[in-house]
């Protein structure tokens, strides 16, 4: 699963390929069609976490200049819909990446 992890965050900047191939990767090495599945999804979700916090860090640090308190905001406020655009952008596209992978896999 960390091996999708890393392969979605390289491959993000790519529209559709990027979050199919770290699906496959993921789901071929789990070696079944619902471990790739669940693996899958799971690398979805865990790659829009990961962005969210990113954003949020990002967001905070630069809001900072203003004020601590609206910068916690506005990060908190970004990062989280960061997280569910990239959570609804990345899991069904990883999920069928992983099923692919893990009927490869077998």
């Amino acid at each position: 699963m960390l091996v999708g992890i890393i392969v979605l965050i390289l491959l993000c900047w790519l529209p559709i390929l990027g979050p199919l191939i770290a699906g496959f990767v993921a789901g071929f090495i789990a070696g079944g069609t619902f471990r790739g599945l669940a693996v899958g999804f799971l690398v979805g979700l865990f790659g829009s976490i990961f962005i969210g916090m990113l954003v949020f860090l990002f967001g905070s640090a630069i809001s900072v200049a203003h004020s601590s308190v609206v910068g916690l905001l506005t990060g908190g406020f970004w990062g989280t819909l960061a997280s569910v655009m990239f959570f609804i952008y990345f899991v069904p596209l990883t999920s069928l990446g992983g099923l692919i992978g893990g009927a490869l896999g077998r």
